[in-house]
């Protein structure tokens, strides 16, 4: 199976390749980071098929521009995420708070 080890090939070269930006995002793809659109120019071929344009753009929920140090900001996600989870829970069950965070913050680093 040529193919098959091929194929893994491939995709541990990918892996490679993303382990930089998932380590500096806190375990984030760039498939996460970027989105990919793409549109119909308005303009057709010589064929007549419409000529579709492709922009690669960041993340509005994850990524930010910084316009004063103009740079992207990576929002933390699993941060959020926990927040969100465990609202309400320090006031309510201030006893059990940081058990329901711990089994929280387990579950997001495995997302």
């Amino acid at each position: 199976n040529d193919l098959t080890v091929e194929i893994a090939e491939i995709n541990d070269a990918i892996e490679g390749n993303e382990m930089g930006i998932k380590t500096i995002t806190g375990g984030l793809s760039s498939e996460v980071l970027i989105t990919k659109t793409v549109t119909d120019s308005g303009k057709v071929e010589k064929n007549g098929n419409p000529i579709k344009v492709t922009k690669y753009e960041p993340n509005p929920d994850i990524v930010k521009w910084d316009e004063n140090k103009k740079i992207y900001i990576v929002n933390n996600v699993a941060e959020s995420a926990i927040e969100k989870a465990t609202m309400g829970f320090e006031e309510d069950m201030p006893n059990k708070y940081a058990e329901i965070k711990g089994i929280i913050t387990k579950l997001v680093s495995k997302c």
